[in-house]
């Protein structure tokens, strides 16, 4: 349900989401009207990046946190961003400075719309996320998690090169659930993986 931003009973948090999502509202409406959209990189999806954050510590501290050396963190943010406007469409705040990007799995799902691409990193590749995406009718492009368990299917083909290396591209089954999906899973060869991995442990 949608926030008031000017209601004096609205937690924080929810106040500054609305003024977010209001805001995005606005500036969409204007970069329209004005043809300052950009130019689809993906035709056909609207395509949002979603990460997140936490806020920097402070130096304001509480009695209770004289004592402690670190300086407390005062929350954490998940920031939605789309790509036509170059704006942040959505914010979902946590005033726990130590959840991690995961912790708000519903909320995130709860912002798909049919035909969203949603980017994002690794600590975002759950089951629960991954099949809220496409319970909506969206998609993703999210690099898999370690711990995401699923059923390889078939033999992994070549699909092209880019400037790391060349590209495969192979079926993965996943389970959550009674339900099932196949998502297709996007590797670079062994031989480009070991250049890449000696260049970053050389930086």
């Amino acid at each position: 349900m949608p926030v008031d931003p000017t209601s004096s009973t609205a937690p924080e948090p929810d106040v500054a989401a609305a003024l977010v999502a209001h805001s995005y509202k606005k500036g969409r409406e204007l970069l329209t009207e004005m043809g300052g959209l950009r130019r689809n990189v993906l035709p056909g999806w609207r395509v949002r990046v979603l990460d997140g954050n936490h806020l920097a510590a402070t130096q304001r501290r509480l009695d209770v946190l004289w004592s402690v050396a670190a300086g407390p963190l005062p929350g954490f943010a998940l920031v939605v961003f789309d790509m036509a406007t170059m704006l942040m469409s959505d914010v979902i705040l946590c005033e726990d400075g130590h959840a991690q990007e995961r912790w708000s799995i519903e909320q995130i799902v709860a912002l798909v719309v049919k035909g969203d691409c949603w980017i994002a990193d690794r600590n975002f590749c759950t089951h629960a996320i991954l099949f809220g995406i496409l319970a909506q009718q969206g998609g993703f492009v999210i690099r898999q998690h370690a711990n995401l368990v699923g059923e390889t299917v078939g033999p992994r083909k070549a699909c092209g090169r880019c400037e790391t290396g060349m590209l495969f591209e192979q079926t993965l089954e996943l389970t959550h659930g009674e339900d099932k999906r196949t998502v297709r899973r996007v590797l670079p060869s062994e031989l480009d993986e070991l250049v890449w991995q000696r260049f970053a442990s050389a930086r």
